[in-house]
């Protein structure tokens, strides 16, 4: 069967597109499934808090959580202080299964030259 350019383009089109979309409906179906599940009470981070990419008022923070069963939410407090009294970035990832229960956030708004406890 002869397949002329224009079919070709156009399921290659449909392909990419696929590809590129379904990833963001996932994150979707997952952050809605998190948000009815609720924050996780219970858990255990095996690999501590990981921060890297630093920049002079950012830095990214990842973490698994373990012990911890569907999707639900990890809370992220930044503060400036070690017993968090001045907060500085507070939110709420969801995670799932289907993400290797991995939570990554980029925090941004931070000041150069400054101690943060996270």
């Amino acid at each position: 069967m002869d397949t002329s350019r224009r079919r070709f383009l156009s399921t290659a089109g449909s392909a990419a597109a696929a590809t590129i979309l379904i990833p963001d409906v996932v994150a979707g179906e997952i952050a809605m499934a998190a948000k009815k599940r609720g924050r996780y009470r219970d858990g255990r981070f095996p690999s501590g808090v990981l921060s890297g990419d630093p920049e002079p008022n950012a830095v990214t923070l990842l973490t698994t959580i373990d012990d911890v069963s569907g999707a639900g939410t990890v809370k992220l407090e930044v503060a400036r202080d070690k017993d968090f009294r001045k907060v500085v970035a507070r939110r709420e990832i969801p995670t799932s299964p289907l993400k290797g229960f991995s939570v990554k956030a980029r925090v941004t708004g931070l000041k150069p030259y400054e101690d943060y406890y996270y």
